[in-house]
């Protein structure tokens, strides 16, 4: 996100982490905006690797991957958790130090 989207390092900056609202650092918005696409892959590949360590024998795409119904409905869970974490402000402002993803 930083080096395909931004300058690379130097969009990096040392104020980013600390407290006080995010809409008085317009200089670490690239920043939040690459917490929040770190933050969507590695949710959605740890879900992913929760489908693919339910079977050790056989790889994914050789099995079933929608017979274990406890697994799915926990998958569901996780998504609709992690979308409020991205898009409702005041979770993702002050609570995550991240702002809402377009198409990243």
């Amino acid at each position: 996100m930083l080096y395909g989207v931004g300058n690379g390092t130097a969009d990096l900056h040392g104020e980013c982490n600390e407290d006080g609202p995010i809409e008085n650092k317009p200089q670490c918005e690239l920043v939040y905006r690459a917490r929040s696409v770190v933050f969507a892959t590695f949710t959605l590949l740890i879900l992913l690797l929760g489908y693919e360590c339910r079977r050790l024998s056989k790889p994914l795409v050789m099995s079933n991957p929608f017979s274990n119904k406890y697994l799915n409905y926990a998958t569901i869970f996780c998504v609709a958790l992690a979308i409020p974490t991205i898009y409702i402000p005041w979770i993702n402002d002050e609570v995550f130090r991240q702002t809402i993803i377009g198409w990243e």
